[in-house]
């Protein structure tokens, strides 16, 4: 297990370290990936 520079491994936490990782690696995929989540919320809200 790697840790980030906090020494954070677990939970949501260790989750946004991953995350972070990807938007900077990925930005466009992870852009298009939360246009498409914000459109199913939108689509279970109405």
């Amino acid at each position: 297990v790697e840790l980030g520079p906090a020494g954070i491994d677990e939970g949501e936490a260790g989750e946004a370290v991953v995350l972070d990782d990807l938007v900077q690696r990925q930005p466009k995929l992870v852009d298009r990936a939360r246009r498409l989540d914000a459109r199913n919320r939108f689509c279970q809200d109405h």
